[in-house]
């Protein structure tokens, strides 16, 4: 996994930080949201290229959740 692109979106900043130390110390690339509107920004900034790997809490804040991310994924790449 060396190099790949992995967002990770948890709004538990304990975990959030574990599960980035993890994916750094295999050589990924890592990006991270606490919400749906910050990964939104986050796909909005790299517009062309998909991460590799989505790794997403269910129950975010705001009745926000995994399914959400999702379908914004699906939704931004027009998959």
């Amino acid at each position: 996994m060396a190099g790949a692109d992995v967002v990770i979106i948890e709004n538990n900043k304990s975990v959030l930080d574990g599960l980035r130390a993890l994916f750094e110390s295999i050589n990924c690339i890592v990006r991270t949201a606490t919400s749906l509107k910050d990964f939104k920004k986050l796909i909005e900034d790299a517009h062309d290229r998909a991460p590799d790997v989505v790794l997403s809490d269910y129950r975010l804040r705001n009745n926000e959740t995994g399914t959400d991310v999702a379908r914004l994924i699906e939704e931004h790449f027009d998959w």
